[in-house]
């Protein structure tokens, strides 16, 4: 009798061990898959980020296109400076860095580029979102109902010079060097925003000519 006992016992032992081992690979099973699940929400969230961004720097740069394209839609092909020139609007030689935000009105649609901001440091470069028409967009006030999301904004615009007759190009500065006429502009529209614990960012660079560019007046 004492033989069966212990056979019995000894099965129980057993039975235990291979309980508490299914636990173990039932667990470790379960932790890998919701730590694969939160890895793929994370990325989901991540790529979802990315594309907002990439949609909002090349806003950026086309809201300089879309005024240099209205000003020659206007009749304004007069040369930098002028009082009809073809970058009115967008004309960075009055600021020092050439930063600046692009703020578009919700009721006209229609874009200003304001200098004012002079890094990401500046409130003003982060991107509210409008409640009923889900438009993201800058401003220089704090819009009411507006929603500040976790994307900022800046536009760096220098200008693309040449010199006479076009031979050498400069376009790291926001204004030209004697002896050389402002001929486009080029644009950097950087987009940053928090991604777990750094700082991501899309940056896209253009560089908009003024194609009607001549160093013959041009008669409209």
């Amino acid at each position: 009798m004492a033989t069966i006992r212990r056979r019995h016992t000894l099965l129980r032992g057993f039975g235990l061990v291979e309980a508490v081992v299914a636990v173990g690979v039932l667990i470790t099973g379960i932790v890998a898959v919701v730590s694969l699940a939160q890895s793929n929400l994370s990325a989901s969230k991540g790529v979802e980020s990315r594309l907002v961004a990439v949609n909002l720097a090349r806003e950026g740069v086309e809201a300089v296109r879309s005024l240099r394209d209205g000003n020659w839609l206007k009749g304004r092909t007069g040369a930098s400076g002028s009082a009809n020139a073809w970058d009115t609007g967008f004309n960075s030689s009055g600021d020092a860095t050439g930063t600046a935000i692009a703020i578009l009105d919700v009721n006209t649609l229609s874009w200003t580029i304001d200098f004012t901001p002079t890094g990401f440091s500046d409130s003003r470069t982060r991107m509210r979102r409008h409640p009923t028409r889900g438009l993201y967009r800058q401003s220089l006030d704090n819009p009411v109902g507006e929603t500040t999301t976790q994307f900022s904004r800046l536009i760096t615009v220098y200008a693309i010079c040449w010199n006479n007759p076009g031979n050498q190009e400069t376009n790291n500065a926001v204004t030209c060097p004697g002896g050389f006429v402002k001929a486009g502009v080029r644009v950097i529209s950087e987009v940053q925003w928090q991604e777990g614990n750094r700082t991501a960012k899309m940056v896209l660079e253009e560089w908009l000519y003024n194609w009607r560019f001549s160093y013959t007046p041009y008669a409209p």
